[in-house]
């Protein structure tokens, strides 16, 4: 093999330029392939450095100084309080108070994880409070263990549902249940709208056949 004009020749052949020198050698087209992207990266890597805001202390108690507080959660239970009527108990109960269960809950649970305690024989106000985006409502219907589709027939207590219950309050509305609560024993507190109950909208009634019974709403 001989030089000739600034490249090299083989026997037999024509010159061989600079640029086909160069893709013939393995060895220098691999440690290019491995030099440029090192340069780069390492070029980035200071540039983002650069970049990177100064997360002091002072800086990082600040901002968490600056952050909204966290929303409150909703309360496990209530007490009940004094009714409109003489001797009457006021309890309350919120429809769609948050999204568990797609907003098919009271107070925030579903499947009868609440629980509604009154002594037997006390008179009762039942308000539901809808908070959700469509219409709710409260029936009370004598324990199973599932849930019926929909509001059907008459309460477990005379006027122990709210207006309609099929059709439902509609939302940002309240309506008030009023009833006595005559007989002992556990009963289904409802949604009635249909297909809600169905869909674990529902919780318990425990009438307490003791009168020492503390009414309130509690959640499990």
């Amino acid at each position: 093999m001989t030089k000739a004009n600034g490249g090299e020749q083989r026997a037999g052949a024509g010159p061989i330029s600079w640029g086909q020198l160069f893709f013939d050698d393995i060895i220098l087209l691999l440690g290019l392939g491995i030099l440029f992207p090192l340069g780069f990266y390492i070029v980035w890597g200071l540039l983002s450095i650069g970049g990177t805001p100064n997360f002091s202390p002072h800086a990082v108690a600040l901002a968490a100084t600056q952050a909204p507080a966290p929303a409150a959660m909703p309360a496990a239970g209530q007490r009940a309080t004094q009714g409109d009527k003489p001797g009457e108990v006021a309890l309350t109960v919120v429809a769609a108070q948050g999204d568990e269960n797609g907003g098919l809950n009271f107070n925030g649970v579903d499947k009868g994880r609440l629980v509604v305690t009154v002594a037997a024989g006390s008179n009762v106000a039942l308000t539901m409070v809808n908070k959700g985006a469509i219409p709710h409502s409260l029936q009370v219907i004598p324990y199973a263990q599932t849930p019926p589709v929909a509001a059907a027939g008459p309460p477990a207590f005379a006027g122990a549902q709210t207006p309609d219950p099929v059709a439902g309050t509609a939302p940002g509305q309240s309506a008030t249940a009023r009833f006595t609560a005559g007989k002992p024993g556990r009963y289904l507190l409802i949604c009635g709208v249909p297909g809600h109950a169905l869909a674990g909208m529902y919780g318990i009634l425990e009438v307490s056949s003791s009168a020492a019974a503390k009414p309130g709403v509690a959640v499990k």
